[in-house]
């Protein structure tokens, strides 16, 4: 597998070696432990009580799938964390680090209190533009992303310039990622990257731990964009190593350089699929083909939803012709109408089958050894800092998640708190740059701050190109079309709930007795316990329960977000150092 464009020796100083289980792992500076041991093929990063092994799955740092023992310290996300030279790492356990035997008494006074005119939480495009814009404008900003570097998922950028894959130099992502965090760092806007928000409180506070110690923001106005997140779909086998979500795969090949295998199938519903397979295949990957839930479009769809998309974003309708034929020509199949049936662990990779999506077809069922399956099955909004600030929402039954209520100016039902971007609902990151600009003019325009001419203008033309784009998007999906699958595809022993590994089985025996309640199945199986916290089986015990009550599904069928919004050490918290 290995890196892709590297070609510098592994001699050169730009390269560094640390050990795991014992065997030394060398890769270039900047690269993380996750992508450093795909690369290498170990895909098995961690083991479970029972002793199945994991991998990195969603390659963003939502699973937790991926955590390793680093130089003593247990559950390290490994798709989180550069490699360092001469560390240890160790295969991931069950167990939590200790932490120090005695914590100091804290004076709550001692907090360090940060009160910006503007708070924007998550440096995608979204937060980095309006966080832009509202600096520029002369208000006190400041970012926090968790991430160590800017950009988010789409507009990520290489670890460092020679870990950019050949195929992809003239990447008009990277270019337009490139201007966009330029113009955040010299728009005067306190960017703090590698922070972890882990509490959020009514009316307007976050509590926020950078790696050094401990603060509570409490800002005249917040911005969430928090993004999204890859939905698993739970078939037999998704758990294995080497199994990973679409969005990881481009992570290790975008930001490192670095197939997530040789032989890949690419799985789901969409058009990122299309692109992360033309993206895998040009950087050398032998891609086995691309299986789209959704049916072929006919010649009428093709031509209503073509019209559509390119009288609204001519460009991004131009990618998508791009895709489709640039896969034609690598000779990459796109098989319509199918979905995932299950994965196998062989001696020598995977084992994947897929089948017809409906019952009855005349399609074919088609299986193959392969070294990965990327799954791609639409998105999650991170939307728990929303949810813990008050801020409502309604349940989506065509895109299967929540959406924040929001007003025309982004501004959600807890005044002073904007939601924009994919965490409000899906709708894509040109939608989300627009978001920004129109919530941070919204901002300035509530704390009374001069709105220059050419700003109101800028104002007026991303209300009209959002508009343009809910056009575009809307025919779009009507190309994708697909019922939206939740458990349907699981058996009784698939897991559905994967750090607790509860399996379909052991909910389906407490539905009669549940009343209805997502909380009582969590209680009785440990369901949404583990460290994602049920972002992955949530809305799969949420569909079930609604299937068995015949009920409709809305915001408090899901796990309330609970304090820490992600795992984090409690004498971190208290004692304000890593120990």
């Amino acid at each position: 597998m290995g890196p892709i464009l590297n070609k510098q020796k592994k001699t050169d100083t730009n390269f560094l070696s640390f050990s795991f289980d014992g065997s030394e792992i060398t890769c270039q500076s900047g690269v993380s432990i996750g992508a450093a041991l795909t690369a290498a093929d170990h895909f098995g990063l961690r083991k479970t009580p029972l002793g199945d092994r994991r991998g990195i799955f969603c390659g963003m740092g939502v699973c937790q799938e991926c955590r390793v023992i680093v130089d003593g310290e247990h559950s390290v996300r490994a798709c989180m964390t550069p490699a360092r030279s001469s560390s240890t790492v160790l295969t991931g356990d069950t167990h939590i680090s200790d932490g120090p035997t005695e914590l100091p008494v804290v004076d709550i006074e001692s907090v360090e209190i940060v009160t910006p005119d503007l708070l924007v939480v998550g440096a995608g495009p979204a937060g980095a533009i309006a966080a832009s814009i509202a600096a520029e404008a002369g208000l006190d900003v400041s970012i926090l992303d968790e991430r160590h570097s800017i950009g988010g998922q789409y507009y990520k950028q290489p670890a460092s310039p020679n870990l950019m894959p050949e195929s992809l130099t003239t990447d008009k992502q990277f270019s337009g990622g490139r201007r966009l965090i330029k113009r955040l760092m010299k728009s005067g806007a306190s960017v703090q990257t590698g922070v972890q928000i882990w509490g959020a409180f009514t009316p307007n506070e976050l509590a926020v731990y950078d790696g050094v110690k401990h603060k509570i923001f409490r800002a005249k106005k917040t911005i969430v964009a928090t993004g999204a997140y890859e939905r698993g779909l739970p078939v037999s086998g998704w758990t294995l190593p080497g199994v990973m979500t679409t969005g990881a795969a481009q992570a290790l090949l975008r930001s490192y350089g670095i197939l997530p295998g040789q032989r890949i199938l690419v799985a789901g519903n969409g058009p990122l699929n299309l692109q992360a397979a033309l993206e895998l295949s040009e950087a050398g990957a032998e891609v086995i083909g691309v299986a789209e839930l959704g049916e072929k479009p006919g010649v009428a769809a093709l031509f209503s939803s073509g019209l559509k998309m390119g009288l609204n974003s001519p460009r991004l309708a131009f990618n998508g012709l791009r895709y489709l034929l640039s896969l034609k020509k690598l000779g990459v199949p796109i098989f319509y109408g199918h979905r995932l049936e299950s994965i196998e662990k062989k001696s020598t990779g995977l084992k994947v089958r897929i089948v017809p999506t409906q019952h009855g077809s005349l399609s074919s069922e088609y299986s193959w050894d392969v070294d990965t399956v990327c799954m791609g099955y639409g998105f999650q909004p991170s939307n728990e800092i929303l949810r813990s600030l008050g801020c409502s929402h309604a349940y989506d039954e065509n895109r299967g998640h929540l959406v924040t209520n929001r007003n025309y100016d982004c501004e959600t039902s807890v005044p002073g708190i904007y939601a924009i971007g994919d965490c409000t609902g899906l709708r894509g990151a040109p939608s989300a740059l627009l978001e920004g600009v129109i919530a941070s003019i919204s901002v300035l325009k509530s704390m009374d701050k001069r709105v220059s001419f050419s700003l109101m203008i800028e104002n007026v033309i991303a209300v009209i190109a959002r508009y343009q784009h809910k056009v575009f998007q809307s025919a779009l999906w009507k190309l994708f079309d697909a019922r939206r699958y939740h458990f349907e595809f699981a058996t009784s022993d698939t897991i559905v709930c994967r750090c607790e590994n509860v399996n379909l089985g052991d909910i389906e025996q407490l539905l009669d007795n549940c009343a209805g309640s997502i909380g009582y199945l969590k209680r009785q199986t440990r369901l949404g316990m583990g460290p994602c916290q049920g972002r992955y089986c949530a809305p799969v015990a949420a569909a079930m329960i609604a299937k068995h009550y015949q009920t409709p599904i809305d915001e408090f069928s899901f796990f309330a977000p609970q304090v820490p919004l992600k795992p984090i050490r409690i004498a971190d918290i208290v004692s304000g150092k890593k120990t």
